[in-house]
């Protein structure tokens, strides 16, 4: 793909940029643009891989940490189209090849440096997923050049080529209404790439690549007709069951294998770009679902209002806001998954997100405290979050001693007004630290422990001992890595190889630090080992 790319960028990279026409016959010069961005999830991960920005939140999507996404030795130039061309005459007016030669090296042609995947350091089963970078064609900025890019495709092609690329526009243009998008009646190009949506804009950049790639084989147009199937029977799909996520892995794995057979050469291990996407889709939509009809503006929308906000929640009423509409896309998640609640209605989910709401406001500064099963609030979270991890800890907090019964889950979707929340007790055994993602980074010290251990916490809830109620979380943790990241010069977080961690604290001590180890002999039986500090 990145040599197909590079043959089509060859005819448009000359040094003093395009001289390109638009739809309105303006000439002007345009530069070609080319942005890396990490490929972890269906919209496409937010956090580009830059030295150049100091935020090291999560990603908004993803809920990786920017050192784990952004593992780049070299540093990311990113510059204005004013800096582009200003470099581009400084080589003009170059007086010596050494010269010449030194702003060559220092100094990149394209914005940003595009990384291709490596997995040769692979610290995991899965490889280091968060190396997945790839040059990202969805967000060229000048018009002209993608006009420009597919005049000079159309000429390489022959006429069984030029037919696979009909097909290929055809796809694209059933995506949406041709009135929304505003599309030429030619066939050759399209003339803008401001008129389409974010989801347009991703499923061209899957296609296109396939097709620049010039295809003369048998196997590369049989994997380009299995992805196109497989992006109209899935991913514009209204809802999905159980049944339909099990085809789509299957269908997934077929066509993972067609794509890998097609392009033999590739750099990667996995052969192609976003093969991690396809293949981890199925889990992320039962692990959090997505909204109706998979939209992408309001996905990053309801991101916008509910998670890229501060922390703080200084402001009761936008907490109180925010728990509503997560509420409420909750509701959606469930009725298009068919869970619990599933049968009511919107409406009616606006009712009871504005009763918890009341109740948010009318509470303490501390986080909110869901009652049982009857909640409309646990409801919404068992079916996001998924009962399997909920039973999950509810076995460990069994081996602790806890009962289960009295379990109250602390809301993630509650914020605490404050910045940090100390657990003091015992030499402050924990500190959490609210994210953007309304889960909390807990650092554990142990008091004769030499080493850290840091973890997330993934439910905060309160449970009964002697008597006596009192405050919990069930954490995973992780160890440091003795490689240090390039980015931030810190040790990266990981989890033990082939480990589930897992721990159980409270206010007063921890109670049980719990490694749970699938058995080799029978996958459902897992050995449950038991350490009290």
């Amino acid at each position: 793909m990145l040599g197909g790319l590079g043959g089509l960028l060859r005819s448009v990279s000359c040094m003093g940029g395009l001289e390109v026409e638009d739809s309105a016959g303006v000439c002007y010069r345009a530069f070609p643009l080319l942005y890396a961005y990490v490929t972890d999830h269906p919209e496409s991960c937010k956090v580009t891989c830059t030295m150049a920005c100091n935020s090291f939140r999560p990603c908004s999507i993803c809920l990786a940490e920017k050192p784990r996404l952004a593992e780049v030795e070299d540093p990311i130039v990113l510059r204005t189209v004013r800096d582009q061309g200003r470099l581009y005459k400084q080589m003009e007016s170059a007086t010596t090849k050494k010269k010449l030669s030194a702003l060559r090296t220092t100094y990149s042609t394209h914005f940003v440096k595009s990384l291709l995947w490596d997995w040769e350091f692979a610290k995991t089963i899965w490889g280091n997923t968060y190396l997945a970078v790839t040059p990202d064609i969805m967000h060229i900025i000048e018009q002209g050049f993608w006009l420009h890019a597919m005049k000079c495709l159309v000429k390489k092609l022959t006429p069984s080529e030029r037919k696979i690329l009909l097909e290929r526009y055809k796809l694209l243009k059933a995506i949406t209404p041709a009135s929304l998008l505003r599309l030429p009646q030619a066939w050759v190009y399209f003339t803008t790439t401001a008129n389409f949506s974010a989801s347009e804009h991703r499923a061209m950049m899957q296609v296109l690549p396939l097709i620049i790639d010039l295809p003369e084989r048998v196997h590369i147009r049989r994997a380009i007709v299995r992805i196109a199937d497989w992006y109209k029977e899935f991913i514009r799909a209204e809802y999905h069951t159980d049944a339909s996520l099990i085809r789509m892995e299957t269908a997934t794995v077929v066509m993972v294998k067609a794509l890998v057979k097609a392009f033999p050469n590739q750099k990667s291990k996995w052969h192609i770009v976003k093969i991690h996407l396809l293949v981890h889709l199925p889990a992320t939509i039962r692990a959090r679902g997505l909204p109706q009809e998979y939209s992408s503006n309001t996905y990053e929308h309801s991101h916008k209002t509910t998670v890229k906000r501060p922390a703080r929640g200084t402001n009761w009423k936008n907490v109180g806001d925010r728990i509503v509409k997560k509420h409420v896309q909750h509701a959606v998640v469930r009725q298009l998954s068919r869970e619990v609640g599933g049968d009511k209605t919107y409406e009616t989910a606006m009712k009871e997100a504005c009763t918890v709401g009341r109740r948010v406001l009318t509470k303490t500064h501390k986080r909110m405290v869901v009652g049982d099963s009857t909640d409309p609030m646990w409801r919404s979270y068992v079916a996001v979050l998924g009962k399997p991890a909920m039973d999950q800890m509810a076995s460990h907090l069994k081996l602790a001693g806890v009962k289960t019964q009295v379990l109250q889950v602390h809301t993630a979707l509650a914020i605490p007004p404050h910045d940090r929340m100390e657990w003091t007790a015992k030499g402050q055994f924990v500190k959490a630290s609210p994210s953007q993602r309304n889960f909390s980074d807990v650092a554990i010290n142990p008091a004769g422990k030499g080493a850290n251990w840091y973890g997330r916490c993934l439910v905060l809830f309160h449970y009964d001992k002697d008597g006596a109620t009192k405050q919990a979380a069930y954490i995973e943790y992780y160890t440091e890595d003795r490689q240090v990241c390039h980015v931030t010069g810190c040790r990266r977080l990981l989890p033990t190889r082939g480990v589930d961690n897992y721990a159980i604290m409270d206010a007063d001590c921890i109670l049980s630090l719990v490694h749970v180890v699938p058995c080799c002999k029978d996958p459902d039986v897992r050995l449950l080992n038991r350490f009290v500090w």
